[in-house]
């Protein structure tokens, strides 16, 4: 795998293991603040005879008036208050693989990234949490589909839990999980998975180190369908993770 592809998807799985699991990575950077840090990342990979590695990286958050950066993405808010806001947003989709990221996927063409763009709605709650509703179509034409998510989040004395419910078009499930007819080998037909709706659950503890430093550790796993995980490239029905870091807080 490229390194830049390696670590932009490790920015990712960061982002959405330090936000809660967020499909629109970018929605609501007020609650991380502006910040600069590194991490430790430890992930699986579904893909068979793709290998779980252990990376450090450099992270940050930043927000700018209504414009909020967040590593690989960029959003804005349209409208809203501290209760709720509607966002405009666009992030670098770094999902997929190249034929040589093992010897079974030999063959298959390289699944590239995208432009997602789309609208994010967030609406806070003391009493029930955090919940962000958000689509994001392809602007680059590469699985020509769209992804749609609902997240759930809510600061607790015991750490932040977080749910995600992500629905994958057909065309984006089929472009990062499907093999194509011309790919097909006796031991991987071709496939078709379909549109599905993938489930993530993540577990984040932080504590202050310092007036301006904190730490940060997170678990997370996304859990496929049925139909994605009965893929002939895919070995498991999940990926998870571990990430422990610290970042500076700007004030």
């Amino acid at each position: 795998m490229r390194p830049a592809v390696m670590l932009a998807k490790l920015f990712i799985l960061w982002i959405a293991l330090h936000a809660g699991g967020a499909g629109a990575q970018v929605i609501d950077g007020r609650d991380t603040g502006n910040t600069l840090g590194v991490g430790v990342l430890w992930n699986t990979e579904p893909y068979k005879g793709v290998d779980s590695e252990l990376y450090a990286f450099p992270t940050i958050t930043w927000r700018i008036g209504r414009v909020f950066v967040r590593e690989t993405g960029l959003g804005v808010q349209i409208a809203g208050d501290e209760q709720w806001s509607l966002d405009g947003f666009a992030e670098w989709r770094f999902d997929g693989y190249e034929e040589d990221d093992s010897d079974f996927l030999e063959g298959m063409d390289d699944r590239d990234g995208t432009l997602d763009a789309g609208l994010a709605y967030v609406r806070r709650s003391e009493t029930f949490g955090k919940f962000a509703f958000s689509v994001g179509a392809d602007t680059l034409d590469r699985h020509g589909g769209y992804q749609a998510d609902i997240v759930w989040s809510k600061l607790t004395r015991w750490g932040l839990p977080s749910a995600r419910v992500a629905y994958y078009s057909s065309s984006l499930a089929d472009y990062y999980f499907g093999v194509e007819a011309d790919e097909a080998t006796l031991d991987r037909p071709a496939y078709a998975p379909g549109s599905g709706v993938i489930w993530s659950l993540y577990y984040t503890l932080g504590k202050p180190l310092t007036k301006n430093w904190n730490w940060v550790a997170s678990v997370g796993a996304d859990f496929y369908p049925d139909d994605i995980a009965d893929s002939p490239i895919m070995e498991d029905d999940y990926r998870a993770y571990v990430f422990v870091g610290a970042s500076y807080l700007f004030r």
